[in-house]
């Protein structure tokens, strides 16, 4: 199980740290007062070793209301889900937080039985660490749009087989590590893609990658992945594509071909028949540099892509590039582009 190294910071804590008490109970959700003026949704049972929160009973469908009445008149806004609030809870479906939540804490779903998690109205901009790690039953998230973060193993052995990020939203080290995605679409903007982010993942698919611009070690690596795309502005791969034996082609937009680093190291273990295609005005670059060549055999002009009619998608939800590798937001007719997901159309 990959999320342990998650876990065992929890599962070596003393009980005394993690108490099963709470502050007040309103329609059968529990809730800590912080500070004096807000209110934390927190977990039902009490720490067992070796097991975390037992005894964690919330089931079904659950709604968090946006303010709770503690009594006496006294009304608070619930602005935080709490660390472990929701976790082992395996009949536990479908939550939907309010508008005010700003905060999620650590390991808030992890190994519960959640299968849709609606995020979509809240303020939160980090999913923090394990948020729903081991949630094999998982099938659908909805995000905010100002999400920034996806935390460290956010999705680790998860069951969730598609997923679309808003734009500006990182991913963090192993956060898809051992789970079942097979598609990820990327948003705009995205700056970081984690190490170890899809390892021993079920990714086949990952659109717009385009636009990233940090690679973490391996952070593509050991999955069944067909296409990549190396944006122009790329500035760091850390040995980011290791072990891809499906690999078929490689797209690399960026004019420097010392960005690849050396690619015996970056594609170690990946299929050596694959082709790079890059830039026509950059073939020359990258076919007379030793550190691409050791790996590459087969490197190809952008303009010597297979041609494909563009369809509405192609000009709406692709991000598009000329044969040089620079961006193109309204194609005129007949212009040839290349799209982010490797294709070359013609509009």
């Amino acid at each position: 199980m990959k999320i342990k190294k998650l876990l065992a910071g929890l599962l070596t804590v003393v009980a005394a740290n993690v108490s099963h008490a709470y502050d007040i109970e309103v329609d059968g959700i529990c809730y800590n007062i912080v500070d004096g003026d807000h209110l934390a949704v927190t977990y039902r049972g009490e720490y067992v070793a070796n097991v975390g929160i037992a005894d964690n009973d919330y089931a079904g469908d659950i709604t968090i209301p946006d303010s709770v009445d503690i009594g006496s008149g006294v009304i608070l806004p619930v602005k935080e889900v709490g660390k472990y609030a929701f976790m082992n809870c395996s009949e536990l479906h479908y939550v939907k937080l309010p508008p005010t939540i700003e905060k999620l804490g650590f390991l808030t779903f992890c190994r519960s039985g959640i299968e849709t998690l609606d995020l979509s109205e809240t303020k939160i901009i980090d999913t923090n660490n394990g948020m729903c790690g081991d949630c094999v039953n998982l099938r659908q998230v909805y995000f905010p749009e100002q999400l920034h973060v996806l935390g460290t193993e956010s999705f680790a052995d998860s069951g969730i087989e598609e997923m679309t990020l808003p734009d500006n939203t990182d991913i963090g080290d192993e956060c898809f590590q051992g789970s079942k995605i097979r598609i990820l679409t990327l948003g705009k903007n995205i700056s970081t893609i984690g190490s170890w982010a899809f390892r021993d993942s079920r990714i086949e698919q990952i659109n717009n990658m385009e636009s990233v611009k940090f690679f973490g070690y391996q952070s593509v690596a050991r999955v069944a992945v067909k296409n990549i795309v190396i944006g122009a502005e790329v500035l760091l791969i850390s040995n980011s594509f290791q072990y891809l034996f499906n690999l078929e082609s490689v797209i690399c937009l960026n004019e420097n071909p010392q960005v690849l680093g050396k690619a015996t190291d970056t594609f170690d273990g990946s299929n050596a028949d694959c082709i790079l295609w890059v830039p026509d005005e950059y073939l020359e670059a990258y076919a007379s540099s030793e550190s691409v060549t050791c790996f590459f055999h087969d490197i190809r002009p952008l303009s010597q892509v297979k041609l494909e009619e563009a369809t509405a998608a192609d000009s709406t939800a692709i991000t598009l590039y000329d044969l040089n590798g620079r961006r193109v937001s309204d194609p005129r007719p007949g212009q040839i582009c290349i799209t982010s997901d490797g294709r070359k159309v013609r509009f």
